[in-house]
């Protein structure tokens, strides 16, 4: 007769088949294959659940030396658990076999893998590594560790994994593809372009792989391609996210902000709540000159991403366009507080101090940029704005002579730098600045004007003054300016009808009122004169 043990045995032998059957024709093996998804049918997870229980309770009742170990079922098991999205009892199914067989290998790659479905990316990898030390050559340990270094973000690294996958098998469509991502990720969009293209070879039609590749030509700055990439994706999904999002985001850098936002309103319908959309959507009302209106969609923005830096940023760009100074100064303090490295923001905050004439704080926003780029040309020149502002004009002047070794033609830094020197009086140094500007420029041309009236070269400065008037003949300080030079050289009748001139178009410059009493006095029409001194 048998005994009671030996029947459990050929129950649990019966139910072993059985459970190894169902699950081997739902297509599962003995190792996990994460590039195909297997679906177990709602019958079928049913039946092996049951006869799993049942196992267990068989197996509960054979002592522990008794119980035999099958292990592919257990492989198996552990597959199922897997599949069905049960990842501890997965876990406990490989460990069972790695008791009993520390190397198995099968073992050792799927817990990895199981491991890094739960986030534990450097515990599979250590998995990934035993397999390794076994066989260097293990193929799914390789590009199973490439996958976790990847969620690692260590791109480099997965990027070596991925091409022993490719000595193995140059044709190895998953690696040729994850190489290309792993390149995108470390920004040599070229190379990345290279594999994509070969994965493409194999794969024609693959939706991730053609949004990709548009990231990466977007990258290099071809959106049009680009777009073209996204289009192709669309005609086979007309609702695919990432292309659609991709598409506005390249229609965005060619500036075409309507096209743009109709992308944008499509991937909100898909997620109205997508920070990143929102921002987007908002950025491109914002170039529309639609300021209030892009404001509404950064806030929706940080509502669901307090921390989005760019949104809070651009957010302070159209307070400013709408006057808001006070607000943007807030938006630009959070993300300064958020990322203290956000040299624009640091940056924009300086200029909005400036443009309140708080020019003191300013420069130490300046001067913070400074610290990191010493070269960093808007930080110069603002600063010299500044110091110069506070009458610290010696060292403007320093500032400006930066400025211009970085862009020596920097046309506000000369005419700044000019006038300051003239401020200071030094005109000749003064007119010699002007000299370097483009003889063309109105502002230059003037400035060499005013400083040849200075230097009492009134002649030749009335020679720039007709320069500009036969430009613009209404611009004001140049008819002031040849009204002075006209009656510093005693021709005080010419003098009067250019003050009249600039008097047409400012009646209440004291300047051109008192200077035109000055002429008639030398007139020696006092009575008149008396009359321009009182106004």
């Amino acid at each position: 007769m048998e005994s009671s043990y030996d029947v459990i045995q050929n129950q649990l032998h019966i139910i072993n088949s059985l459970i190894k059957r169902l699950i081997e024709n739902q297509g599962l093996g003995t190792e996990l294959n994460t590039s195909e998804s297997t679906i177990v049918s709602a019958e079928s997870k049913s039946k092996i659940l049951s006869m799993l229980k049942v196992r267990e309770k068989l197996q509960g009742r054979l002592p522990k030396q008794q119980s035999k170990q099958d292990k592919n079922l257990e492989l198996l098991v552990g597959n199922f658990y897997y599949c069905d999205n049960q990842y501890t009892k997965a876990i406990n199914s490989y460990d069972k076999l790695l008791k009993t067989d520390p190397n198995n290998l099968n073992s050792l790659i799927n817990k990895g893998i199981v491991t890094s479905k739960l986030g534990n990316h450097k515990e599979a990898i250590a998995l990934y590594d035993k397999v390794l030390e076994i066989d260097p050559n293990y193929f799914n340990a390789l590009h199973s560790k490439g996958d976790s270094l990847t969620l690692l973000s260590k791109h480099d690294e997965a990027l070596s994994c991925y091409d022993q996958t490719l000595e193995i098998d140059p044709n190895y469509f998953d690696g040729l593809y994850k190489k290309g991502l792993a390149l995108l990720n470390l920004q040599q969009y070229k190379e990345a372009i290279f594999h994509f293209d070969k994965a493409l070879g194999i794969e024609p039609n693959h939706n991730s792989l053609l949004i990709n590749k548009g990231i990466a030509t977007s990258k290099l700055g071809n959106h049009k391609e680009a777009i073209a990439l996204y289009d192709m994706v669309l005609e086979s999904d007309s609702h695919a996210f990432e292309a659609i999002f991709n598409k506005g985001l390249a229609l965005t850098a060619i500036k075409n902000y309507d096209e743009a936002l109709t992308c944008f309103d499509k991937s909100l319908e898909t997620d109205p709540h997508h920070t990143d959309v929102l921002f987007n959507k908002g950025f491109c009302l914002a170039n529309l000159g639609k300021h209030q209106i892009a404001i509404s969609y950064y806030d929706k923005s940080l509502e669901f991403n307090p921390s989005h830096s760019l949104a809070l940023f651009n957010k302070g760009f159209s307070l400013l366009k709408l006057g808001k100074n006070t607000d943007a100064l807030e938006c630009l303090d959070k993300v300064i507080q958020i990322d203290s490295g956000f040299e624009e923001a640091v940056l924009r905050k300086g200029q909005v101090l400036l443009s309140l004439r708080d020019f003191e704080h300013a420069i130490e926003y300046f001067d913070k940029i400074l610290e990191k780029n010493p070269a960093n040309l808007i930080s110069l020149y603002s600063k010299a704005v500044c110091l110069s502002s506070l009458g610290m004009h010696e060292l403007a002047i320093s500032f400006y002579d930066k400025t211009l070794e970085v862009f020596p033609n920097h046309f506000d830094a000369i005419c700044n730098k000019g006038r300051t020197l003239s401020l200071l009086g030094y005109d000749e140094k003064a007119l010699d600045c002007f000299k370097t500007i483009n003889p063309d420029s109105t502002d230059a041309l003037y400035q060499k004007g005013l400083s040849l009236s200075q230097l009492n070269r009134h002649a030749e400065a009335i020679t720039y003054f007709d320069k500009i008037l036969s430009i613009n003949p209404n611009h004001f300080d140049t008819l002031l300016g040849k009204a002075i030079s006209l009656s510093r050289l005693d021709n005080h009748t010419d003098a009067l009808s250019y003050f009249d001139k600039a008097l047409t178009i400012n009646p209440d410059s004291t300047d051109a009122l008192y200077q035109k009493g000055l002429s008639l006095s030398q007139l020696n029409r006092h009575a008149e004169a008396i009359t321009y001194f009182d106004k």
